[in-house]
């Protein structure tokens, strides 16, 4: 005959599906953090990427305007 599970064996078995499902929790939580790192880092790189280029087109509008202001040698 077979013997029922006993009550202990059960809420051990519960308590091994709820922490399989605390681990799982955990680690999505740790994908979803590592994702969230990864967007700041590239956001961070996409300002750096803005702020070079403003910078860039600030150095080239003042050479454009200090060369408008030179005076043309005459021949």
């Amino acid at each position: 005959m077979v013997k029922p599970i006993s009550i202990s064996y059960k809420s051990e078995i519960f308590l091994a599906l709820a922490l399989a499902l605390a681990l799982a929790l955990a680690l999505a939580l740790a994908l979803a953090l590592a994702l969230a790192l990864a967007l700041a880092l590239a956001l961070a790189l996409a300002l750096a990427l803005a702020l070079a280029l403003a910078l860039a087109l600030a150095l080239a509008l003042a050479l454009a305007l200090a060369l408008a202001q030179s005076p043309c040698p005459e021949p």
